[in-house]
């Protein structure tokens, strides 16, 4: 059988309804009558023809055919079992370094216009050791005043590790489990897909306290990184004896 061509007619479909495939099945059939299904999970769900034909083909090869008798296969169908709404990420309206700034305040004025006096939302640095309150989104017209419409992204390895690191803004209590001192899974809510993460490497820690006077805190945080190649950024409060996550690299 051909698989490609399937796959490629299926994320057409998925295109045309702007939806994204989160799992899909596959039926395999043999020349006799023998069935078998597998389950396709997809990390991030997507309509993207090479993705999905990628994650079949590595389900397949991890031996998700190991029952199957032997008998020839004869054709296969493809079923997406869960979808959905495809959002593409999102890019700035516009490349900020390649405008003038009174142009580019000039078209951010007239979207704002048009949008609402609540549309434009940009990031400031607050001067706070407590890395949830260190940055925030407020409104334009309340930034603080030498804040641009359009801030450019700081370069320097510093600049470039925060500009893409998600922080969050309530850190997100972690469970965990095995290994000593550190461990070896850490299970985090706040993915889109909720899940195990095993640890393959810890970095830290780096001990970050204070807030005696009103709301002490007490942190070891680590950066982790996991055998899917995820690097989250999470802290073991001193004073909770508990795990949390912070935040990861996006």
């Amino acid at each position: 059988f051909v698989m490609k061509p399937r796959v490629d007619h299926l994320a057409t479909n998925l295109r045309k309804e702007h939806k994204a495939a989160q799992r899909l099945e596959l039926r395999f059939i043999g020349e006799g009558g023998e069935e078998a299904t597998l389950p396709v999970s997809i990390n991030e769900p997507t309509y993207d023809s090479e993705l999905l034909f990628e994650r079949i083909t590595h389900s397949i090869r991890e031996g998700g055919l190991s029952a199957w008798p032997g008998a020839e296969i004869e054709s296969v169908v493809i079923t997406v079992t869960a979808e959905v709404p495809f959002t593409p990420k999102q890019n700035d309206l516009w490349n900020s370094a390649s405008l003038l700034p009174r142009l580019s305040e000039n078209i951010t004025a007239k979207v704002e216009q048009v949008l609402g006096g609540h549309s434009f939302v940009v990031p400031v640095l607050f001067d706070s050791q407590k890395p949830e309150y260190q940055g925030r989104w407020i409104r334009r017209g309340d930034a603080p005043h030498g804040v641009p419409a359009t801030p450019s992204v700081e370069v320097g390895r510093n600049g470039l590790l925060a500009s893409c690191t998600k922080i969050l803004e309530v850190p997100s209590p972690l469970r965990v489990r095995g290994g000593g001192n550190l461990p070896s899974e850490i299970y985090a809510s706040v993915f889109n897909q909720p899940r195990w993460i095993r640890i393959a490497a810890w970095n830290g820690p780096e001990t970050l306290s204070g807030g005696w006077w009103d709301n002490p805190y007490e942190r070891d945080y680590f950066w982790a990184l996991s055998y899917e190649q995820c690097v989250v950024w999470v802290f073991f409060d001193r004073l909770d004896s508990r795990w949390f996550i912070q935040g990861w690299l996006d």
